[in-house]
């Protein structure tokens, strides 16, 4: 039976897909959004172990219609890590994925009753579907879960980035004319480098995310970083 369901909640959550598409019918006008949230860590490299850096951004594309109510939204995250040597050397991944690009390969999922990090995502998309930002909001509990409706369509993962994800896109829109049906989606484009230390200067990971939110002809791009400097000894420096 609870595998029976589970087949039933993920084929309306694709079925739901529509939750980033706009309604079929005319051309509608709304403002196309994009926003994320930041964050970033390092750790030293010792003589036992590589350190490493890391950027993480949690991106959202929104479509919010004029009386401010969320018409389709794409949420997606990367987190982008690094190592550095105890020799000042340091090695970068030829490629970084989202969770969204993972999919399944995520490993969350532990069992047949929950759903893997894309379908929970999914899920909290659908219900802030048709709500302001205020009921967006209000869909979450004090500790950033989702309150009792929202867990139990399965959506039990922490959403407080994705809440905060969303009221950024609201500060940086553009007003634009799509056809109804036009599915909105995300893009999240890493473009990670590095430079050793050389002589008297530090070494540093310059960490940048292009995101590109695109629906229809209509696109809206924003870059989000985070830049970490290491000396000779892989050991990071604290900004002032």
């Amino acid at each position: 039976m609870k595998r029976i369901l589970s087949f039933l909640l993920l084929t309306l959550i694709l079925a739901a897909s529509a939750l980033s598409a706009v309604s079929c019918g005319a051309a509608v006008e709304a403002k196309l959004g994009i926003g994320a949230i930041v964050s970033g860590a390092s750790k030293d490299a010792t003589d036992d172990a590589s350190g490493s850096a890391n950027v993480s951004v949690t991106a959202a594309a929104t479509l919010f219609d004029k009386n401010g109510k969320l018409i389709a939204c794409d949420i997606d995250v990367i987190d982008a890590k690094v190592t550095v040597n105890a020799d000042g050397t340091y090695s970068i991944p030829e490629t970084f994925k989202t969770k969204r690009e993972l999919g399944d390969d995520y490993g969350m999922k532990m069992s047949d009753d929950q759903l893997e990090w894309y379908e929970q995502a999914h899920l909290f998309e659908r219900f802030a579907k048709g709500k302001t930002l205020e009921e967006i909001k209000n869909l979450i509990d004090e500790k950033g879960y989702g309150k009792s409706n929202v867990q139990a369509a399965g959506c039990t993962i922490n959403a407080f980035s994705f809440v905060l994800a969303i009221e950024a896109s609201v500060k940086d829109q553009k007003t634009v004319t799509v056809p109804r049906g036009e599915a909105l989606t995300l893009k999240l484009i890493p473009d990670i480098n590095g430079k050793a230390p050389a002589s008297s200067e530090n070494g540093e990971f310059n960490m940048n995310i292009g995101a590109e939110a695109t629906v229809g002809e209509e696109k809206l791009t924003a870059s989000y970083g985070k830049d970490h400097k290491f000396d000779a000894n892989g050991k990071f420096i604290v900004a002032e």
